[in-house]
């Protein structure tokens, strides 16, 4: 699998990409209140959505906010791979930098679709995929 590397200013274009197709959605307009996250991989991307869309975050380590509002929650992860930490979250709003063909859930919103193996700039660049 190729690996694709990605610096903090293509990180920075992408980013901004998602926040614009977020705010131009009718889906933000009329519905959005909260991210939800993953910490491993979309904790980066939630943060930097919850300041531009002025939202609060909440994480799968928050057990508290518990049940979420399908309507109201926006779900956010890095990279739609496999699509296992979104398929429970089909009926919800989600929202990926990146999308792979291969993944059994497609996300609402998505930058870039790859069939390249992702590494972000935080990330170390001998790391072995693990899927």
């Amino acid at each position: 699998m190729k690996k694709e590397l990605i610096t903090y200013t293509e990180y920075g274009h992408i980013l901004s990409e998602l926040v614009t197709m977020i705010q131009d959605s009718r889906y933000f307009l009329e519905d959005i209140k909260l991210i939800y996250t993953f910490m491993r991989g979309g904790a980066p991307i939630a943060v930097h959505l919850a300041h531009f869309l002025e939202l609060d975050v909440a994480t799968d380590e928050s057990n508290h906010i518990l049940p979420l509002n399908k309507r109201t929650t926006l779900i956010v992860d890095d990279i739609a791979d496999t699509g296992k930490t979104l398929k429970g979250y089909q009926d919800f709003t989600t929202a990926t930098l990146f999308y792979k063909p291969r993944s059994i859930v497609k996300p609402t919103f998505y930058v870039r679709e790859t069939t390249n193996w992702i590494v972000f700039p935080w990330e170390k660049v001998d790391e072995i995929p693990n899927r």
